[in-house]
């Protein structure tokens, strides 16, 4: 039976500080047994699920998608070397990697479910687990470029660490990645797919008209310029456990320019210059709103409310 080895990024936590002391057994029962299981043919398995969850805990804990996925191309990772190749990940060798690289592009069937599965649901205090859940999804065609690269690049982070806490001592994945037969080596510039101004243009011109109609949607054309004037990623917009966006981000200079400090990737602060343009957006949406046509340097209002309930969009 397939288990899954790791719970979302709110029971990682529980996950590490239980994994030695037997409690895991009362609340994850499929999953000790199935840890139990594995130790009589992998006998590293529990260190190996323990240096797993020190890894997510590390790096994945800046944010849910970053967590997720780790954790998915790790977990099936993890499943593989323990059931296909029955050794313990800091066994395997370039071989073993390659192997595991071939099994991605044409994965077993039993492997792989038709939709999204949720891996644990509580019932009564203990973690079930769904016994639909597979680690990959059912698809055609081979695995994409994208699929492989993702699975390399989080198998060669694992390692790098791996090599850095002294679990292991050599890390293969750089050698079978550079002599992969699936990944195509890009040999040409790619032109991005972006629509033109005038299609641009379009967009907002049609928003506007819209909103004529239904006021709700200025919410959608302020979203639309931030995107699009600001280059704004739709995560900077939303709040996180680290972030919230508020009105007050916004600020401006003695020289009365306009910016809007933002928090992106990595944590890192940075002020968006904002245009003429995206000013009158952004009075129009507080307008809409029922704010000053400015914001202040005091203002808690979330920068993009939600369409139900209260603070900003998530």
């Amino acid at each position: 039976m397939l288990v899954a080895l790791v719970d979302t990024l709110k029971q990682l936590r529980y996950q590490i500080a239980h994994l030695d002391d037997g409690t895991l057994n009362s609340e994850y029962p499929e999953l000790a047994s199935f840890i139990q299981e594995i130790g009589l043919t992998v006998t590293e398995s529990k260190a190996d699920l323990t240096f797993l969850y020190q890894f997510l805990y590390v790096y994945g804990r800046k944010s849910e998608a970053t967590y997720s996925r780790f954790r998915n191309e790790l977990e099936r990772f993890y499943l593989w070397s323990w059931l296909i190749a029955e050794k313990s990940v800091f066994d395997l060798k370039r071989e073993d990697i390659e192997a595991y690289v071939d099994f991605m592009v044409e994965p077993d069937k039993a492997w792989a479910a038709t939709s999204v599965q949720w891996r644990y649901k509580d019932e009564q205090g203990i973690r079930r687990l769904n016994q639909n859940w597979r680690p990959f999804m059912l698809k055609e065609s081979i695995a994409s470029q994208q699929t492989l690269s993702s699975m390399f690049t989080a198998l060669n982070v694992f390692y790098k660490f791996a090599l850095l806490e002294e679990k292991t001592f050599a890390n293969f994945v750089p050698v079978v990645k550079k002599n992969s037969p699936y990944l195509v080596v890009q040999s040409q510039i790619q032109i991005p797919d972006t629509l033109s101004d005038i299609q641009w243009e379009y967009v907002f011109g049609v928003t506007r008209d819209l909103c004529e109609h239904n006021p709700d949607l200025e919410r959608n054309l302020f979203t639309l310029a931030c995107l699009k004037g600001l280059y704004l990623r739709i995560s900077e917009l939303s709040e996180r456990p680290q972030w919230s966006p508020v009105m007050s981000h916004f600020w401006q200079d003695n020289d009365g320019f306009w910016f809007l400090r933002i928090m992106g990737k990595g944590n890192k602060l940075r002020d968006v210059t904002l245009s003429d343009d995206f000013v009158e957006y952004l009075k129009r949406y507080r307008l809409y709103r029922g704010l000053p046509a400015l914001p202040r340097v005091d203002e808690s209002e979330p920068l993009v409310h939600k369409i139900r309930g209260q603070g900003g969009m998530t």
